[in-house]
């Protein structure tokens, strides 16, 4: 019996980012065809910005021996990272041949 994703596999989400180009090359390496792919950046840009209002509540808390101002310059990074479109997510989704 034959399942119904069976012909297909979707990646999302993978650690070790790589151009999307690559992921691609990596699919049609395995003998997979991209038929579909989608941005999804605004997850991302949303994750920064939950760590941010995290961290701030973390912050008003006053927890001692924890700098978590040390973590803003590596937020502001990843929030420049995705407004840039250095990083982002995207979804992947490749049939058999």
């Amino acid at each position: 019996m034959k399942l119904p994703f069976e012909d297909h596999l979707i990646l999302a989400c993978l650690a070790g980012a790589r151009p999307e180009g690559d992921y691609q090359a990596l699919l049609a390496g395995a003998g997979l065809r991209v038929v579909r792919t989608e941005a999804h950046d605004e997850a991302l840009a949303r994750m920064v910005d939950q760590i941010d209002a995290r961290l701030r509540a973390l912050g008003a808390i006053g927890l001692p021996g924890v700098d978590l101002a040390a973590a803003e310059p590596h937020l502001a990074a990843a929030a420049r990272a995705v407004e840039s479109g250095i990083a982002g997510y995207r979804l992947l989704a490749a049939v058999k041949g």
